[in-house]
This record gives C-alpha cells, structure tokens and sequence, in this order.
C-alpha cells in the first residue's frame, strides 16, 4: 500500500485540532520505496513522504525497511519507540551511509524544522487512527522509564541484531547455544536490558521443604522481583512484558519474544500470589488477552509446536487459580473467560486432559 500524504476526510475544524495539539513526526529524505510504519500499521512511502501528523499523546513506535525494487523482498527491520505528550515534532532524516532513520543531531536546524511544521502539512500522511486502541491495548503500561531501561543503548531495534538461547521452559533445561559467527553477535549497545528472571531461586537459608516449595509456587521469586526490580510496581512489571512483546510483534525481535516467554511462564507459576496480588493478575490476563488477540492464529503451532509453550504454561496458570483457596470473585471471572477465549481462538481443548496432564490440541 503506497503511503500517500493526504488528509483525512474530516471536519475541517476537527484536522485543525488534532493538528495543533497532535504529535507530527518528520521523516525526511527517505527513499521512495522504503517501507515505513508507525505502531500498528506500515505502508510503502512515495517520493513525497516527509512524516506523519495526527499522532495521539504517548509511546508510539516507528519502524522502516528496505524493499527490494526487482523482487519486491523486505529487508530487516529497524525501530524505535518515542513518545508524545503534546505538539511537540520528533525529526529523523535518513542517513545515506548508514541506511538509517537518525535523529538530527544540530539542535538549531531541529527548532527551525519544528517551527515550519505547517509548510510539511502536505506531504504528512495522517496517523491510523482506526487502530489507536489496539496500539494502546498493546501498551498502556508501557512508560518512558520502561522503555528508557530496557531498549538497547544505542536506542534502536533491529531485527538482525538477535540471538537467544534455546530454552525449554517446562523441563527447566537450557539447551546448549550454538556458536555464532562474529558478524552476528550482538554487540552491548544494541542488546536489550531486560531483567534478569533466574530460573532457579529461593531466599537465602530455606529448609528444604522451602527450596522445593519455591519450584512448584514461585510467588518468592515474584516478590524479590517486585521488590529489587520494579520498587513494589506491578505495572512496571507488565510494562517489560507489554515492551517485550511489541518489540517483537511489531520490531520483529526475536530475542524479545523469549524474554516474553520467560516472564509469562513466571506469572503461570504462581499460586499463592493469585490469591495475595489480584489487581496484578487481574491486569495480566487483561494484557495477555490483547496481546494473543493479535497473534495470528496458527503462529505458536509454527514457533513452538516442539515443545507446545503458551498451551502448557496456560494450562499451569488455569489450574493454579482454579485449584487456589480464596480467590477473588473478579480474578476467577476474568480467567474463566480468558481460558474461553484461548480455546476458541488457538482451538486447546483446557478441558480434556492426557496421560501427561497436559491439554490437548483439537485437530479440525
């Protein structure tokens, strides 16, 4: 779809407010051809492309890839968040040398930029506006303080600079990394910072029965992490899932997938928080919700039918509400119609269970 810059058919009045208090981004001198987005939408920009205008207060996420003139390949992608609380202009330019959407470093041509937003008016194309809600479903926990800790230094996203270990979350195994040529590791400035979950953990001079107590309910571990790493803030916490998964959604970050998988298997595994910590429970499977509303359909059978991630570890989390002794009215509702949706959507039969306690899969 090519990127035309035209305006919205709207009131006249209503362009003219969202212009004067919406967030614009300039995008200067990329190249006709160039596949550009911006949250949850992407489009094929014309020669006259400058940016976009109409942008809604808070983080947002721009994204661009080369295509391919002869066989019309997208090459890797590239990303950055940022974040608009008013009618300020964020201003990139592409960079020739470096195919890349940098941000002007000369503060004064900036200012200039920004001041002489209206003569860009009609080249901006005009923000999606039609899938706003998902985006903001998708992030709303997503902070300036979350993206500040855990983007890689150097602020951008790509697509090639991943590399994870194989992981099997249900046998607590790490498979061993394979070796990687140098030209595909990834140096410290481009790597996420994401925190460090342990696999294994239990507070210091536990009896035995407490070490394998905390294997089976990792609510200790949960409340370390609350404490040392998000001040006691649930909703930090969702904000480094919800980050994960759009860098990965949407910057198509393989490595923040993993970090995603890592931090769903821990809240699936925590029974005597569901009991202790209902709003944040609450407001996981609000976020997971949105979040495998968006999945396409057959994506885990393709990325982890091997091991058959999300089915087990959901059906862990369902049980352990279902099986938890005092939890609340609200929590119990919303995964009772969460684990409606899964089913219906991934076609898991939570119901029926094997040899192996395990749900099945419904072939239709």
């Amino acid at each position: 779809m090519s990127f035309a810059p035209k305006s919205l058919e709207i009131d006249p009045d209503l362009a003219k407010k969202l212009f004067e208090e919406g967030g614009k981004i300039l995008a200067l001198d990329v190249p006709a051809g160039t596949e550009f987005g911006l949250d949850y939408k992407s489009w094929t920009v014309g020669d006259r492309f400058k940016g976009v205008k109409f942008l809604p207060h808070g983080i947002h996420m721009a994204y661009y890839s080369s295509i391919s003139k002869s066989t019309r390949d997208v090459g890797p992608r590239t990303a950055f968040f940022f974040f608009t609380q008013g009618p300020e202009v964020v201003v990139r330019k592409w960079d020739c040398d470096s195919e890349d959407l940098v941000e002007e470093s000369d503060a004064p041509q900036r200012e200039r930029l920004a001041m002489a937003i209206r003569e860009f008016d009609p080249f901006l194309g005009t923000y999606p506006l039609e899938s706003y809600t998902t985006w903001h479903n998708l992030t709303h926990f997503v902070t300036p303080a979350v993206v500040q800790r855990h983007q890689p230094l150097d602020g951008k996203l790509s697509s090639v600079n991943t590399q994870s270990s194989l992981v099997d979350m249900d046998a607590d195994k790490v498979q061993e990394e394979p070796v990687l040529p140098e030209a595909m590791l990834v140096m410290p400035e481009s790597a996420f910072r994401f925190t460090e979950i342990p696999r294994k953990w239990h507070p210091s001079n536990a009896t035995s029965n407490a070490v394998t107590q905390s294997y089976m309910d990792k609510t200790g571990l949960l409340k370390h992490l609350l404490s040392n790493e998000y001040a006691n803030n649930y909703k930090a916490l969702l904000g480094e899932l919800q980050f994960a998964f759009v860098s990965f959604l949407v910057g198509q970050c393989f490595d923040a997938f993993e970090h995603w998988k890592t931090m769903v298997h821990l809240l699936s595994w925590c029974d005597s928080a569901y009991v202790e910590m209902p709003n944040l429970f609450c407001d996981f499977v609000a976020t997971l919700h949105w979040q495998l509303k968006e999945t396409p359909e057959d994506f885990f059978i393709d990325i982890i039918s091997k091991n058959n991630f999300l089915c087990t570890t959901l059906q862990r989390f369902f049980s352990g509400v279902a099986d938890a002794e005092g939890v609340s009215t609200e929590l119990t509702y919303r995964v009772e119609r969460f684990r409606l949706f899964v089913s219906d959507r991934f076609q898991w039969d939570f119901e029926l269970e094997d040899d192996d306690d395990l749900p099945v899969v419904v072939e239709m």
